[in-house]
């Protein structure tokens, strides 16, 4: 793994991380089940790395083994999760709440995707 992959690709969970200066953790993070057929496949990470560029900060998606860069496709990928799975989504600053729900939000409608 190259040196720049390496920061993006945490081997932590989103329970190990501080709460920010004016939030709890809580307020951080949200798990989701993801419920479309296809799984996370390379579209849906797209659109979620799409969302996750608004903001200079940081966004997270962990499973209990990996958390990875939300704005990454390639990272988002080795997440392979299937349909079912639980994924849980972290923002790094209490002001990107509207970041945290509009990937809640995709991944809850199941991507737009048809049933």
């Amino acid at each position: 793994m190259s040196p720049a992959t390496e920061t993006t690709f945490q081997k932590t969970t989103a329970m190990n991380h501080p709460e920010s200066e004016s939030g709890s953790a809580d307020d951080l993070h949200r798990e989701v089940t993801i419920k479309n057929e296809l799984g996370l496949h390379a579209r849906s990470a797209a659109r979620i790395v799409a969302i996750a560029r608004k903001t200079d900060h940081g966004v997270w998606l962990s499973t209990d083994e990996d958390e990875v860069d939300a704005k990454s496709t390639m990272d988002i990928l080795t997440l392979n999760r299937p349909m079912g799975s639980k994924l849980m989504i972290r923002i790094e600053k209490d002001t990107d709440h509207e970041i945290l729900s509009a990937i809640a939000r995709l991944i809850d409608d199941g991507f737009g995707e048809k049933k």
